[in-house]
Order: structure tokens, then sequence, then C-alpha cells
């Protein structure tokens, strides 16, 4: 009896991790579809990604924008800078409440940018960016 119960529970630690996995990696392609967007500055990209609200920072001003209007706001602020790189210096892994966030510099040609993105899970346990913080980095 003992050792059936054993095999029940290494079986269900085996399912666990491996749900675990298929949901990191999900996340990881996520994320990485949504750096290689904001390295184009390609807001089209970028909005399947977005929760239906979303707040977008610029220097401070901060409003929330239904996705489209995110996305327009997103695209313009691309046209208007020209973004040419983003590199992530920091990333975090999903927490009990379901965010995460990842920061990093949005290199434009009109100067860098701190960029931080926030990550919520959404109805489906999709993750979908909940925010967007940019943050002109003055030299």
């Amino acid at each position: 009896m003992i050792i059936g119960q054993y095999r029940n529970m290494k079986y269900a630690l085996s399912v666990l991790a491996i749900f675990v996995g298929l949901l990191t990696f999900g996340q990881e392609a996520l994320t990485s579809n949504v750096n290689s967007a904001l390295a184009k500055g390609n807001a089209s990209e970028l909005a399947p990604f977005l929760a239906k609200n979303v707040s977008v920072e610029i220097n401070g001003n901060e409003k929330i924008y239904s996705q489209e209007q995110a996305e327009n706001v997103l695209d313009l602020f691309f046209k208007r800078t020209k973004p040419k790189a983003f590199d992530v210096k920091h990333a975090s892994g999903p927490n009990k409440t379901g965010n995460n966030f990842n920061i990093g510099i949005l290199r434009t040609e009109n100067g860098a940018y701190r960029l931080t993105y926030l990550l919520k899970d959404g109805p489906q346990g999709q993750p979908k960016i909940r925010k967007v913080k940019l943050v002109k980095i003055v030299r």
C-alpha cells in the first residue's frame, strides 16, 4: 500500500514538474516576443500581448488606455523616437499573484529610455501587459 502511494506521489510530482516547465517555456516565449517587438519599435506586434486596459507612463505622464489606444500611444512614441534596441537588465519570474516584470534599456535615435513592463495573468491564465513605463535617461 505504501509503495503504491509513493508511486502515485512520484507520478503527480512528475506531472506537476512538466506543467511548471511548460508554463515557464510559454512565459519565456511570450517575453521574447514582447522584447523583440520593443526592440523593433513595432506596436502592432506588441498589441496581442496588451491587456484590455493598460497603464502607459511616459516621462511621468501616466494614463490608463484601452488595448487599442495603448497600441496607438506606443506607436506614436516609437515613430517619434525610432527604437534601435532593447536590452533586458532584469526579469522577474511570476510571483504568487501572477505578476512579473521586465526592466531594460530601450535605445532610440533620440537617446535611451528605462523601460519597465508588468505582466499579469489574464482571464485564461495567459499573461498580458498591464503597465508600460518609459523614462528618458538623462546623462
